[in-house]
């Protein structure tokens, strides 16, 4: 379940986008989304190795460290959110027109909104690992389940007043709650 909420989150806005405005707003949509989801996954994986950790600590119930842990954790990636984020909302569009050529100008407005959620996300990630840590399974797939709802849900809706970036937009919002 959890699996699907998270492939929900990332991947049902470029099907929304096909279905809604067509197989050029797919690929508008899309490039930004690779560009996002490549350093996404980089940032998420010094996220996964505190699983062990946060585990060894749940079961000598040391709150002190663990509470520490997650709020170091969440500043660096916060850090590394910024890192990577900051270059994304600067010339992410430039960088696009010189990889993918001047016609997928569009991709930049896109790519913009579409790194904001990044600075939320990343830092939280420690949160969802420290749930797989602890056994919270449940917590967790409630979160994304919600999560992937009012992302399809607020897609749905916001593709057919603002067309692409209304996508785009309605990943954001949730990401902030």
């Amino acid at each position: 379940i959890i699996q699907a909420a998270y492939r929900l989150i990332h991947k049902a806005d470029t099907i929304i986008a096909g279905i809604f405005i067509g197989a050029t707003g797919v690929t508008v949509y899309a490039i930004p989304v690779i560009l996002i989801d490549q350093f996404r996954m980089f940032a998420e994986t010094g996220n996964y190795i505190l699983t062990p950790r946060f585990s060894r600590l749940a079961a000598s119930h040391d709150l002190a460290t663990t509470s520490t842990l997650l709020l170091k954790w969440s500043r660096y990636s916060s850090i590394l959110a910024i890192t990577i984020g900051t270059p994304l909302l600067v010339s992410g569009g430039d960088f696009i027109q010189l990889w993918m050529g001047p016609e997928f100008a569009a991709c930049g407005p896109i790519l913009q909104l579409l790194t904001i959620p990044f600075f939320f996300t990343l830092p939280s990630m420690v949160f969802i690992y420290y749930f797989y840590a602890t056994n919270q399974h449940r917590t967790n797939a409630i979160i994304l389940l919600a999560e992937a709802a009012i992302n399809i849900g607020l897609s749905i809706l916001l593709v057919q007043k603002f067309g692409l970036p209304g996508i785009a937009l309605a990943t954001l919002l949730p990401a902030l709650v």
